[in-house]
């Protein structure tokens, strides 16, 4: 958050200096040209410094501090997604270890935090990276089977 105001801080400085700043060197274009017609009248080189690049310089400070900001909270957004997804399925392999690796949805829905829609997601992402089966029963029921929870005597 501490890089997020100060970033804010220092490109609004920026701005705000760069524009007070741009106003001079008009007011200073124009007087040099009453004096000498012919040319530009020769900025000093610390009056360009003064004027633009210190501005610049603090609003790419700043932007940058903005930047960094925004990747660390993506970053951290990502690693909390990874964790609760983590979670999930380690909610639903205890529970398919408890009722010997056969569950189906309304089993995850009733006995863990996830809702119907949440359950159908995961039980599709765990079957589709081959860490379980999917089988219909004569009644119609999708019956979910995990492979390394499955007991030997229940193999058979």
């Amino acid at each position: 958050m501490k890089k997020l105001i100060g970033g804010m801080v220092l490109l609004f400085l920026g701005l705000f200096m760069l524009v007070e700043n741009l106003e001079r060197l008009l007011l200073f274009y124009r007087v040099s040209q009453m004096d000498q017609p012919s040319g530009l009248g020769g900025y000093p080189l610390y009056i360009l410094t003064d004027a633009v690049l210190f501005p610049l310089l603090l609003g790419v400070i700043g932007g940058l501090l903005i930047r960094s900001h925004v990747k660390h909270k993506r970053r951290l957004t990502q690693e909390q997604r990874i964790a609760a997804q983590t979670s999930r399925e380690k909610a639903v392999i205890r529970l398919a270890r408890q009722q010997g690796g056969r569950i189906t949805i309304p089993d995850i829905v009733a006995e863990t935090s996830l809702n119907t829609t949440e359950a159908e997601a995961l039980m599709r992402d765990l079957t589709v990276k081959g860490h379980v089966g999917m089988h219909v029963t004569e009644a119609g029921a999708i019956v979910y089977e995990f492979f390394d929870t499955i007991r030997p005597q229940e193999e058979k």
